[in-house]
């Protein structure tokens, strides 16, 4: 149920929170030893000494993580005191260390029945846990718990999106948020850049009108960022391994569907991989250092066809996002603002990819509190505190937001409020929930590190470094390799 009535500013939290989620850890050469741990509410200064806990007449305590990247398990954890003072916190803070050195401190606690009662696992990034081998090695030791043995109330979440989040017919990961990878453009845009989109377009279809675009707009940008990796494969669907055999899906479908993909990105992103940069840096941040502003002012500049978002930055799937700049700006210039998702190879409906999820140690003695810690973090108070990071996975979130913006004289006492900066047309809102009410299935977990050898075959195959029967080759042997050590 829908509780007290709360005016958040949203917007600010979006850029917050985003801002925070990009702050790169402080530099370390060496691993330490060890790390402070924090109870309760001390401070994470590493010189300051954690004060001695007090425990409340329940006894109950939980023990997490911090690791410096960003500050949405620090939100979450100031909801959780919020809302359970009685439970002792003690946070363990791996702020100073690299990722790379907090992966494999994470890792060896893991696989040796040690570790945190609940991890956050960032599935976007350099940063992600789910981007270096330890992570199948803790998969493959069931390290982590089914949390449906923690009869949890699953109910207000997105059925669909849930999904994600099972491994081996387990439900491992616990969605928070999650992506279609939207893009926003105008009507006029669209038609005079030459591109043509409806419904059921294929991915190849819409792909193929872009070299023309480039030829015609050599100083003009159809993206700065999309899809790659892992959110590519999600995003169309695209189940490539099998993990209960440890190997690589190797089928006639699956090698089409890759060469579609290759064929459609090197459409979509020529001269992508031609940088010393990575695909990412290339599409986001060298765009950003050329024009010396942000992607909103690119956009409104003209020389960006669409804003268009992948995981890192789901605030670019959130309907929020438009609200007080881009939408008026061009509604002001007699446009007609239109939004769909990246088509697929199918043409079928996006899967989700989850941005942020849940992990329980499968040795926690502290089940009941990690309950009510996983119950916090699908909660509506929670999940509309951090709306800016993605499209929650709350579904009772989302229904309201839908009636906040289509339902007329929908009243807003004792529910969530969003700014209404701006009216949008009913078509632009009905359009971006339509496609979150009938998006695909998820595929089934795949660890970025498998899904990275996967992309080397649409790289080398761009690049020129190998065919694409070699290059499809040498990734299912590596992914075979990588999953048998």
């Amino acid at each position: 149920m829908l509780k007290s009535y709360k005016i958040l500013s949203i917007l600010l939290c979006n850029v917050m929170l985003l801002s925070a989620c990009t702050q790169s850890l402080h530099e370390s050469e060496n691993l330490p030893e060890t790390s402070e741990t924090i109870v309760s509410d001390t401070t994470t200064d590493p010189d300051s000494t954690a004060t001695e806990a007090i425990l409340s007449e329940s006894n109950l305590e939980i023990n997490l993580h911090l690791d410096g990247k960003n500050n949405y398990m620090q939100l979450l954890i100031e909801q959780f005191k919020e809302e359970h003072s009685e439970i002792t916190v003690n946070i363990t803070d791996y702020s100073d260390l690299l990722p790379a050195d907090y992966r494999t401190v994470l890792s060896t606690q893991m696989m040796t029945g040690e570790g945190p009662d609940v991890l956050l696992i960032i599935n976007t990034g350099n940063e992600t846990l789910t981007s270096f081998p330890e992570m199948t090695k803790m998969l493959q030791n069931d390290v982590f718990l089914d949390v449906n043995k923690l009869e949890i109330d699953f109910n207000d979440c997105n059925k669909t999106v849930m999904k994600a989040g099972v491994f081996n017919n387990k439900q491992l990961f616990i969605p928070l948020n999650y992506s279609l990878g939207f893009l926003y453009t105008t009507e006029e845009r669209l038609n005079n850049a030459g591109i043509s989109y409806y419904d059921g377009i294929t991915l190849e279809e819409f792909a193929s009108a872009f070299p023309a675009f480039y030829k015609n707009n050599p100083d003009k940008k159809a993206f700065l960022n999309w899809l790659v990796g892992q959110d590519l494969f999600s995003h169309n669907s695209l189940c490539m391994v099998d993990y209960a055999n440890n190997q690589f899906i190797d089928s006639e479908e699956n090698q089409q569907n890759l060469k579609q993909l290759t064929h459609a990105f090197d459409n979509l992103f020529p001269e992508i991989f031609s940088s010393s940069e990575s695909a990412m840096g290339y599409m986001f941040y060298l765009n950003l250092n050329k024009y010396g502003s942000t992607d909103r002012e690119i956009y409104q500049s003209g020389d960006l066809l669409f804003m268009s978002g992948r995981g890192f930055s789901g605030a670019y799937d959130n309907l929020l996002t438009y609200n007080n700049y881009i939408y008026p700006d061009d509604i002001s210039k007699g446009e007609t603002p239109i939004i769909f998702a990246m088509p697929t190879i199918t043409g079928e409906s996006p899967s989700p990819n989850v941005t942020y999820m849940l992990a329980v140690n499968a040795n926690t003695e502290n089940t009941e509190a990690v309950k009510l810690f996983i119950e916090t973090a699908i909660g509506i108070d929670f999940q509309y505190t951090t709306t800016g990071t993605g499209i929650p996975v709350n579904q009772d979130l989302v229904d309201h937001m839908k009636n906040f913006y289509l339902t007329e004289g929908y009243d807003p006492k004792d529910t969530y409020l969003f700014p209404k900066a701006c009216e949008f047309d009913k078509g632009f809102v009905e359009s971006y929930f339509n496609i979150i009410d009938n998006m695909s299935d998820p595929i089934p977990f795949m660890d970025s590190t498998t899904t990275s050898y996967i992309f080397s075959i649409i790289r080398n195959s761009i690049k020129g470094d190998m065919t694409f029967e070699e290059a499809y080759s040498s990734a299912k042997s590596q992914i075979d390799f990588y999953l048998s050590e």
